[in-house]
């Protein structure tokens, strides 16, 4: 390069370069008058003033000064190239353009070497040249024999074979091929069990569901590859441990067993204080929604382990949860995102901080750039489907929760989200589709039965709905969440009891929401019209006051209150009939409307014009419940929300399976507050 320096006396030229079409020039003069615009003059001054430079040529003719004839080290100068000292680079470049490349020169090692066509092979992928790669290292296992799974390797690392399908894996990834990389993936851990890179992206990519991750995971040959040496199968016992304990929760004794596992790692290889054996404590409680508990483990493995991956996404689906902790929910994410700017759950966290202040716009802004950093990070995409869910925009929602589900196809959360917009819309067809497809994932979530119960109440199959909101209450308690957080699946249930004629199961269940939640004034309007129905005045009174006092301006229950007080007012008159002979007091107004309901109180079921709809009585009603997983995992919409995460979060969180998806998983994730409708429908006055 050159030096503003032309001469050894230290004396600085004033030079200011602009550029220009044939290069970088000068448009100022020098000190001593000369146009500056002459490199060649430039570089006679340099070397007049015995400046030694090794891009000076002082003297042409001293072979010391020459450079190589192969690297011209003089700048040519644009408005003189046939001066002395410029030298025309056409003929150079000319000559680079027309070269080929030489041909090898011995052996090409990567038509003989397997190490050396894989680093080929990683070299391609580093390039995004991923079809040369994959043309490389073959679409198909064919580097080793159909027995290598049951041998040890031989050298004690990760076998060469299990290393070449996890890079072609990855790579199917790349293309966006995933049932390709699965079986990749799959091939890679069956030939080396401690490939866990190839089981990280098989659990945390939600790449299988539930019962194909225990199958496969358990079946492993753990002991053939162990090897003959001492303490060998212990060790991979340990690995076989280690794995179940990151397997996903979703299933009947699942718990119990991976429980079991957790207690052996500590006990036996004391691995109480191991961060991943810590992380599948995390993801146990957050997938219970035990989400104080959950932090307090997320906290102790940071401290371990700081910037712990798989746990970042539960942590921060956490602190969205546990309003006390979002300053520190601020704190993280700056954090974040000045040490690891280049990763997606930085921003993932900043997404969700902007989520607990309602900013929706900003916070979708961030959870698409962890989209775009890591296509495959579940949080981010489900996450960014609830803020348009947050703000009513449902088809862009159906969108991003839709793209979720192609891109990790085994997870249940993205499908129930799908479902759970359409009910929003009144699709009901779409939505049962969608609420189906999720079940046959997983219909062990509380949050699935209570939406399939509202598209079974919406298309009259009460039955079948009473069935569904029972199946939700159940699922929920064992979730250990506070249960006033599935208020609406208690009152969902009295309304569709309600509906069936089963009064008395109808008062239990509207009971339970007044005890959950004593401010509900749609269960005790529910309570005051099954006591009107059963003649039982004054406690139907009594409801429809608390109903008011909680919603003044209901104008259902201030009809219906003037109505048994009326009907109050007739029957007191009855017990003086023999004082009035006349009858004048028993032809009020209200006279009708007594006989009336004097016929109607022999119906076991109600007929439905004779009452109000209740549906807009109970649109106000909106309950928070968290989905087991990440922010992601979780969405605030409708009445009862299980994150993620998820994660949520197990998207699930993540993670629910954590759809923070696992929180790479999940969780699960934001695992995000969901909330499912309130089904509030025709009953009777």
């Amino acid at each position: 390069m050159y030096s503003g320096t032309s001469s050894t006396t230290g004396k600085r030229k004033k030079r200011d370069f602009k550029v220009t079409a044939t290069g970088t020039g000068s448009s100022e003069t020098d000190s001593s008058g000369r146009d500056a615009d002459s490199d060649d003059e430039f570089l006679r001054d340099a070397s007049a003033n015995g400046r030694d430079s090794s891009v000076i040529l002082s003297d042409p003719s001293d072979p010391r000064s020459s450079p190589p004839a192969s690297r011209h080290t003089e700048r040519p100068s644009a408005s003189k190239p046939n001066s002395k000292t410029g030298i025309d680079l056409q003929a150079d470049v000319d000559e680079v353009r027309n070269s080929t490349l030489a041909p090898a020169h011995g052996t090409v090692l990567v038509n003989h070497s397997v190490a050396c066509r894989y680093l080929a092979a990683q070299c391609q992928v580093r390039l995004a040249k991923y079809h040369e790669a994959l043309e490389l290292l073959g679409e198909t296992e064919h580097w080793g024999t159909s027995t290598s799974n049951k041998r040890p390797a031989s050298d004690g690392g990760i076998k060469l074979g299990s290393s070449v399908a996890y890079l072609r894996g990855q790579i199917y990834l790349r293309l966006e091929d995933v049932p390709r990389a699965r079986d990749a993936f799959m091939a890679a851990l069956a030939l080396d069990v401690k490939n866990y890179e190839a089981f990280s992206a098989l659990i945390d990519g939600e790449m299988l569901g539930t019962e194909e991750q225990w199958n496969f995971v358990q079946s492993l040959e753990y002991a053939a590859q162990a090897g003959d040496e001492p303490g060998a199968v212990e060790d991979y016992e340990m690995v076989r441990l280690l794995y179940t304990t990151q397997l996903s929760k979703q299933g009947r004794g699942l718990v119990e067993t991976t429980a079991v596992a957790r207690r052996r790692l500590a006990d036996e290889f004391g691995l109480s204080d191991d961060p991943d054996v810590l992380h599948g404590l995390a993801s146990e409680l957050f997938s219970r929604l035990r989400f104080a508990d959950a932090f307090v483990v997320t906290s102790r493995i940071l401290e371990l382990a700081a910037d712990h991956p798989a746990t970042l996404p539960i942590h921060i689906a956490c602190t969205y949860h546990l309003k006390n902790l979002r300053p520190a929910l601020f704190m993280l994410a700056h954090r974040l995102t000045e040490l690891q700017p280049e990763s997606p759950i930085s921003w993932y966290a900043v997404g969700t901080w902007y989520t607990t202040t309602r900013r929706w716009v900003e916070a979708r802004r961030y959870f698409s750039k962890a989209s775009l950093l890591d296509p495959r990070f579940a949080p981010g995409w489900i996450a960014y489907g609830h803020t348009f869910a947050l703000e009513g925009e449902s088809d862009q929602a159906i969108i991003a929760y839709s793209t979720a589900a192609r891109l990790f196809p085994q997870s249940h959360l993205p499908k129930l989200f799908v479902g759970m917009e359409h009910l929003h819309q009144d699709n009901l067809s779409l939505a049962r589709l969608s609420l189906e497809g999720s079940a046959a994932i997983w219909s062990e979530d509380p949050l699935l039965a209570n939406e399939r119960g509202i598209v079974a109440f919406e298309t009259g199959d009460l039955d079948a709905a009473s069935g569904f909101f029972s199946t939700a209450i159940e699922l929920a308690a064992a979730t250990q969440h506070p249960a006033s957080s599935w208020t609406a699946s208690y009152l969902n249930l009295g309304l569709t009891l309600m509906r069936l004629g089963q009064d008395a199961k109808a008062t239990s269940a509207f009971q339970s929401v007044v005890e959950l939640d004593p401010h509900s004034y749609q269960a005790h309007l529910c309570l005051g019209m099954i006591a009107h129905k059963r003649d039982e005045l004054d406690d139907a009174i009594q409801h429809y006051h608390e109903a008011l006092s909680i919603q003044p301006r209901d104008v259902y229950a201030t009809e219906l209150l003037d109505f048994v007080l009326e009907e109050k007012v007739h029957y007191g008159v009855n017990r003086f009939v023999k004082y009035d002979p006349s009858g004048r007091l028993s032809k009020g107004k209200g006279k009708g409307r007594m006989v009336e309901a004097e016929e109607r109180r022999g119906l076991e079921v109600i007929p439905e014009a004779a009452s109000p709809s209740l549906r807009s009585v109970q649109q106000s009603f909106r309950q928070d419940v968290s989905l087991g997983q990440s922010i992601s995992s979780s969405r605030p919409r409708y009445a009862a929300s299980l994150f993620p995460p998820a994660g949520l979060p197990d998207a699930s969180a993540v993670s629910g399976g954590d759809m923070s998806m696992d929180h790479s998983r999940s969780e699960q994730d934001l695992s995000r507050q969901d909330q499912s409708s309130v089904l509030m429908d025709e009953s009777t006055s």
